[in-house]
Parts: structure tokens; sequence; C-alpha cells
């Protein structure tokens, strides 16, 4: 056997493989399989949702950019962190608008701001999570809405067979670094300019850049 771990990510990846519980999640399937057939779900009406940490000041490590982040005068590399989530049907023809929490109960780049990227275009259905003890009970998720249905994946199947977690954060994750980069070479010329990039750099920006990303996501994609 040739498998080598190149480092820290590689390693955690093969863990979480080592560590799912593959007859859980078989049982799972066939479990969730039926549900949605005794019930008339289609395809559709049934949605996946995770949510997901985002470093959304952190510039791409694979760039000139990044070479000058850590080079450039009293700039360090950023490890501010907001939570993302995310949420699209089976069929990947619906998306939901992201959901995002930052660290400040009221930033200062939203004084006097109405409104943020969104869409308006619901649909009713279930909804599936992962089973994150943070997340409030089904009881009191389907208490709120008799409108949507809210089922949890069983512990250890994430790498499996969760929706979200098969390639669609980490595409949304490429698509905003993407957003960043393009807005930083619109305004990259020397060092100086890195540093005043970063420190001009606000929630608000990144609010608008995740939206796009999201956007930019395509059925196929998903």
């Amino acid at each position: 056997m040739n498998t080598k771990l190149k480092g820290p990510k590689d390693f955690k990846a093969s863990s979480e493989l080592l560590s799912a519980d593959s007859s859980s999640a078989e049982n799972f399937k066939q479990t969730f399989q039926l549900f949605v057939e005794k019930e008339g779900y289609s395809q559709d009406s049934v949605h996946n949702a995770d949510e997901s940490g985002l470093l959304w000041k952190a510039l791409p490590k694979k760039s000139l950019a990044s070479c000058q982040e850590h080079a450039a005068r009293d700039l360090k590399v950023s490890k501010e962190r907001v939570t993302i989530m995310t949420c699209a049907n089976t069929t990947g023809t619906h998306k939901l608008p992201l959901l995002l929490i930052g660290k400040s109960k009221k930033p200062r780049c939203f004084k006097n701001f109405k409104s943020l990227p969104s869409n308006d275009h619901h649909k009713t259905g279930k909804v599936l999570l992962d089973n994150a003890p943070t997340h409030p009970s089904t009881e009191v998720l389907n208490f709120i809405d008799p409108d949507y249905q809210v089922m949890f994946l069983p512990p250890n199947v994430m790498s499996l067979i969760h929706p979200m977690d098969q390639g669609v954060i980490e595409k949304f994750r490429r698509m905003y670094r993407k957003q960043m980069l393009r807005k930083l070479l619109l305004n990259l010329g020397t060092e100086e300019s890195v540093v005043a990039f970063s420190k001009l750099l606000n929630l608000k920006h990144c609010c608008y850049m995740a939206a796009n990303a999201w956007d930019n996501l395509t059925e196929k994609n998903l």
C-alpha cells in the first residue's frame, strides 16, 4: 500500500473517513428514502443545510498576494472568522440565502445600512441537517414553521453521506477567495496597498462577496 499523508489536512480527512460509521450511513439512507416516499416528498422539496467556518479576511495561501501578506510590515495573517450556513435542495435548483453569523452584535460597517444581498424565493418541504449539538431539537425546529420538517443525520456519517460536505462548501470557499482576490488585484500596486486592503476590508464586504460566491454556484455544482 503506497498511501502518503502530506500534512494535517490530509490526516484530518483520513481520520474522518476512518471514524465514519458506514453501517449507520447505509441504515439512515434506507430509512430516509422510505420516509421520503411515504410522505410524498419530491427531490425539489428535500433540502440539506450545513454550517461551516470561514476565515473571511485571510488571503489565498498560494498567490503572490499571500507572499506579500506574510512579508508586509504591520500585517499579520488574519484569523477573523464568521460562521456560514448553506442550504439547497436535492436537485440543485433552489438555494436558500446564506446565513452568516459574526462576533459583533452591531458592526459599525452596518450603521445606517438597511439591507443586504438576499433572495426571497422560498419553498416548503423537508430540511436535512447534521447533528451538531448546538442545534435545537427537531421538536423545537419543527414547531417553528409547520411548512418545514427537520431531520438530523446520525453521528459519524458526515464524510460519507452529508451532501454539503461532499464538495459544495469547499467550492463555495474557493468562489469566495476568487471574489476576494479579484477585489485585491484591483487595488494591488505596492506592499502598502496590500496592508490598506486588509485594514479596509469589513464585514459588509464579506457579506457581499459571500453572497456573490453562493450565487455563482451552479445547479451542476450542487
